[in-house]
């Protein structure tokens, strides 16, 4: 667990396997709360990978917010269903002390998210990236070694294929 206060971010959420183990930090730790960023549309010309029953995808939001529900978090958790270039907008600056991204894995997508999210976090934040691989996702490979380097961060965990840096 964090000893920062604050709340926790995350960037896409897909059907909520990183939501269940998030929510259940914020619900054991009695910090904050969960704020679940996505549009349940996939990313862009990605969208088959996110294909579960429905073609056109519109099963993806019902299906996450039974999950939070069976998992018993769905109180500690608040799905903000649109775009993380416009959610952000409803996250106060200076109030996160965790950020997950999973969102858009494109140059821009998480080069955008970066930037919109960074002044979100508190000092001594902790910034979580899924998917950091430089073979199948070459781009957020390269734009999170960018950020660390411009952002000079010192501590930083690599398990498996996620990265966590404490800024």
């Amino acid at each position: 667990m964090q000893d920062l206060l604050g709340d926790v971010i995350e960037i896409g959420s897909f059907q909520g396997k990183s939501t269940f183990f998030l929510g259940l930090a914020v619900k054991y730790s009695s910090n904050g709360h969960l704020y679940c960023i996505d549009h349940f549309k996939g990313n862009p010309g990605k969208e088959k990978f996110y294909q579960i029953d429905k073609k056109n995808l519109s099963d993806l939001k019902g299906n996450f917010l039974r999950n939070i529900k069976k998992a018993f978090i769905n109180k500690y958790c608040t799905l903000i269903n649109q775009p993380s270039y416009i959610a952000h907008k409803k996250i106060k600056n200076k109030s996160v002390r965790l950020l997950f991204i999973d969102g858009n894995h494109t140059k821009n997508g998480i080069t955008k998210d970066l930037q919109l999210f960074f002044p979100k976090l508190k000092k001594n934040a902790i910034i979580i990236f899924d998917d950091y691989d430089h073979k199948n996702f070459k781009d957020l490979f390269e734009v999170v070694q960018n950020f660390i380097k411009l952002k000079k961060i010192k501590k930083k965990y690599v398990i498996n294929k996620t990265l966590i840096a404490k800024i």
